[in-house]
């Protein structure tokens, strides 16, 4: 019954909207309600007494907006995910001031690790202060690299030229991403709130390092899980360049080049076109 009732909410709803936003706030509401019973507060009696007071209608009302404030609330969190991971990145926040105070994300050499494609930069210039950046980082660069496709700025021409079945690698890992990025700040916003509401209501020191240390845990889990999640991502970002530019090619008109290097400069005119708006004017449109 409840995979019954789970495919009518997932067909209607969208199901990356779910995972990363409407079942990880459930979650992280729940958990902060049960921290609050731990610490001796009646949370849950108050609500069932005052639940038995009201009426059929202020019941009615009372749950109506409840969970619109729920979705509102999952919809805003949904909207943010690109923030969120940004966050996680290091371009701006704490992870970006801790990390340019210790020099963190800058180590590894990119020649003799197996992985450091998928790892890091080559250019230690364009890291990152966190690994989960900095495995992003390395796969907006290889499009450049490779051909001269500036990805931040032709994405999404890309993914509007390809069709929904070549996207669906991308979008899965993406939603992959997402999600343990939220699990990840969830936990530690856990932390937070375990810790200063233990705190101010004396709920006892083995509770406080118990709830602290439970949301600590989740959120590192998430984090190393969201890492790995950052890599798939961008092996899936490497192959929809590798495999479907010539889509976004055909779609914008532009010539079939001969070789490599007239691939790169093709590319290159059409990034700074983006970019800048600055037309290139030495090829024709192939209307084949």
């Amino acid at each position: 019954m409840l995979t019954t009732v789970l495919d009518k909410v997932t067909s209607l709803v969208d199901t990356r909207f779910l995972l990363t936003a409407l079942f990880p706030l459930i979650a992280l509401v729940a958990a902060c309600i049960w921290v609050t019973q731990l610490s001796g507060q009646s949370v849950l009696t108050d609500l069932q007494q005052s639940w038995s007071d009201w009426s059929v209608i202020e019941q009615f009302v009372v749950a109506v907006s409840s969970i619109a404030v729920l979705f509102v609330a999952a919809y805003l969190i949904y909207l943010s995910s690109t923030l969120r991971i940004r966050l996680l990145e290091g371009y701006y926040g704490p992870v970006a001031w801790l990390g340019d105070a210790l020099g963190w994300g800058r180590s590894g050499d990119w020649d003799t690790d197996p992985f450091g494609y998928r790892n890091y930069p080559r250019d230690v210039a364009d890291r990152f202060p966190s690994r989960l950046g900095n495995s992003i980082r390395a796969a907006e660069l290889y499009p450049y690299e490779a051909y001269r496709f500036d990805v931040v700025y032709l994405w999404p021409s890309l993914t509007a030229a390809v069709d929904a079945d070549a996207r669906k690698p991308l979008d899965a890992a993406r939603t992959s991403l997402d999600f343990l990025v939220t699990i990840c700040l969830g936990g530690f916003l856990y932390a937070g709130y375990a810790g200063a509401y233990i705190a101010i209501n004396h709920g006892g020191r083995l509770l406080w390092l118990a709830m602290v240390l439970a949301g600590l845990g989740v959120g590192f889990i998430a984090y190393q899980g969201a890492v790995a999640a950052a890599r798939d991502y961008g092996d899936q970002i490497r192959a929809l360049v590798d495999v479907h530019r010539s889509a976004l090619r055909s779609a914008m008109q532009l010539p079939k080049p001969q070789g490599p290097a007239e691939e790169r400069r093709l590319w290159a005119e059409v990034s700074t076109q983006a970019k800048a708006g600055e037309p290139a004017l030495w090829w024709t449109y192939d209307s084949k």
